[in-house]
């Protein structure tokens, strides 16, 4: 009887529950709404605008200037006169001295052009750099001696900051190319050895010479026609502007093409390409 009771009594709460249960689940469950969302927006990325390097301003050279340059130079021991020239972006410095040697020529000559640099915006050249007066300008140097003759050329371009990058050349060693001579023969590049350098074939430079560099003979002719007339000016402007450079006796060479009177180089050191006459290629050093 008892344990019918306890039965009974255990299927109620049991009955009770499910009930219970039942009407908690026909409650709607609480839906918490959705963030909308957040829209990316797109990044605004710069556009970098690669500015074009400016040229370096030139500097003015008042007369003034050039003048009180050329009085302290002037001042130097063994100097004799002494100008300034300035044409377009070229300075021209023209001396005329007491000169011993190549060494001492060149040394005056790099005197002068501190000197112009320090009169015009008063900086101090240091050792490798001659101011910012070059920044703008390219520069010409002759020096002569006592007897009016050209014994040593300086260039320096603008584009090279650098001391170390001036060209100096002695005069006296230096034989511009001549005049080439009227001939219809078809001869062998000729050189000052006993055999003939051939297209192709490694060499030498017999001696200092103005290379026309470029595939065409054109800066070759150019510097042939100036040499002749003796115009030192256009000369130092075709190696300004890259046209020509002075190449030094002993220079190993590829003959890349025979000429009638001319041949068309390579320059081994330096890989440029250029004319030169005929008499200046030899298969020896």
């Amino acid at each position: 009887m008892i344990k019918r009771m306890i039965a009974i009594g255990m299927v109620a709460l049991i009955t009770a529950g499910c009930g219970h249960v039942g009407e908690e689940s026909r409650e709607p469950l609480a839906v918490e709404p959705l963030e909308k969302p957040v829209e990316k927006q797109p990044e605004v990325v710069a556009k970098k605008v690669e500015e074009t390097p400016k040229e370096p301003e030139k500097l003015p050279i008042s007369d003034f200037a050039k003048e009180t340059a050329v009085k302290f130079f002037k001042e130097t021991d063994g100097v004799k006169d002494a100008s300034i020239e300035v044409k377009g972006d070229r300075i021209i410095l023209n001396f005329a001295a007491a000169i011993n040697d190549d060494a001492h020529a060149k040394s005056l000559g790099d005197s002068f052009i501190r000197t112009l640099s320090s009169n015009v915006d008063g900086s101090s050249p240091t050792k490798d750099y001659y101011g910012e007066l070059f920044d703008g300008y390219h520069v010409e140097v002759y020096a002569k001696n006592e007897a009016g003759a050209t014994v040593m050329e300086g260039f320096k371009t603008k584009q090279n900051k650098s001391v170390a990058t001036t060209s100096w050349t002695a005069k006296k060693t230096v034989q511009p190319a001549p005049a080439p001579a009227t001939s219809t023969a078809t001869e062998p590049v000729a050189n000052n050895s006993d055999g003939f350098l051939m297209s192709g074939e490694n060499g030498f430079l017999a001696e200092d010479v103005i290379v026309g560099l470029g595939d065409s003979k054109q800066n070759l002719d150019d510097v042939i026609k100036f040499a002749v007339a003796n115009n030192r000016e256009e000369l130092a402007a075709m190696i300004l502007e890259g046209r020509a450079i002075v190449a030094q006796k002993g220079t190993p060479i590829t003959l890349l093409e025979q000429g009638v009177l001319s041949g068309k180089i390579k320059i081994k050191d330096s890989g440029a390409i250029g004319w030169v006459p005929a008499e200046y290629l030899s298969e020896t050093k």
